[in-house]
């Protein structure tokens, strides 16, 4: 019984730590998960039973860890909780109910050790990430992109912030769904990735076309690659689907943007209308997901659907992930400052 106390006291101490720190949290996955499973009898392990099952219980049965989410947003749970003014599941709290239920069992001290051992490893974990346990706000301001919010729905001109944890090519990805539906599946452009290709160099285009265009920036818009050029510009009489989102309530003409029409009037328009070649910005590759895919990885915690000023796609910077994360406010806004990973 005193070793169980000792344990405890332990295990209490640290989950307070993780409860203080926003940046220990966006490191807990499933990827936590212990094998609760003897290989050659097939019998499960009772206290790793019970440790994966309060570990789910904490990431709300998703693969990621996500703050509590305000109950009109997408992500947001349909059931009522005692939570929803709480930005995350308090790991202490859950530990001590844990150790005040009356019990008998042989695993308690057992099940107390797998949890002490598995949130030390993790403290290892996100030390390699550099996600402290109180993330140290850059030296530089990081300036907010205004109204953004939770999304109610998913749908064109929505955005989705990856997740802290996803690395390559999605990694701090702020992307923008140009097409959604439910039979079809989803399509976007990741708007926060510029290479250092130009237009002239990536694309087979008209003359007109190179001379308006040709040294722009060409932008990686996702992993699948195609053969012709995406764009998102500002000019209606270009063509085009509008992907302002309905959610924003602007339909202020300079807010429009518009993805995809017909590049040989967009060219004439720039040529004409000089110093205007960048507000149609180009990109190769996209993201695609087939129908119900995203909806899953959105359970998953894999995205964080937001609504913003569709302008903000425009030749974006970077950094406008940690932008938005800030403006999100709460829990996200310490997300804003986390490193990214390698």
């Amino acid at each position: 019984m005193r070793v169980l106390r000792t344990v405890y006291r332990e295990l209490l101490y640290v989950s307070k730590v993780y409860d203080a720190s926003s940046g220990l949290r966006a490191s807990m996955s499933l990827d936590m998960l212990r094998n609760d499973t003897i290989r050659s009898s097939g019998q499960k392990v009772g206290e790793i039973v019970t440790y994966n099952q309060h570990l789910s219980e904490f990431l709300r049965d998703r693969t990621y860890y996500l703050p509590i989410i305000p109950s009109q947003s997408l992500l947001s749970s349909n059931q009522k909780n005692d939570k929803d003014e709480m930005s995350h599941i308090s790991i202490s709290d859950t530990i001590r109910k844990e150790f005040r239920k009356p019990s008998n069992s042989p695993h308690a001290i057992d099940s107390a050790f797998v949890a002490l051992r598995s949130l030390n490893e993790q403290l290892q974990v996100a030390e390699q990430y550099d996600f402290h346990p109180t993330p140290t706000p850059s030296t530089k301001v990081l300036p907010e992109v205004p109204n953004v919010r939770h999304a109610a729905t998913l749908g064109i001109g929505t955005f989705l912030l990856a997740h802290p944890l996803l690395n390559g090519i999605f990694s701090r990805s702020v992307i923008l769904i140009t097409q959604h539906s439910l039979e079809r599946g989803t399509r976007g452009l990741i708007v926060n990735l510029a290479t250092s290709d130009s237009v002239a160099r990536t694309f087979k285009v008209s003359l007109d076309v190179s001379s308006a265009f040709g040294s722009n920036s060409v932008f990686c818009g996702g992993p699948v690659a195609i053969r012709h050029a995406e764009f998102l510009h500002r000019n209606s009489d270009v063509g085009g689907i509008d992907v302002n989102s309905e959610e924003t309530g602007g339909n202020a003409e300079s807010s429009q943007i518009y993805w995809g029409g017909d590049l040989e009037v967009a060219a004439r328009v720039s040529i004409k209308e000089r110093g205007k070649a960048n507000q149609v910005v180009f990109f190769k590759g996209v993201s695609v997901w087939i129908a119900g895919q995203l909806e899953n990885e959105l359970r998953q915690g894999t995205w964080i659907p937001v609504v913003a000023p569709v302008s903000a796609a425009l030749n974006a910077e970077r950094r406008l992930w940690s932008m938005m994360m800030k403006s999100l406010s709460g829990e996200f806004e310490d997300w804003a400052y986390l490193p990214e990973l390698q």
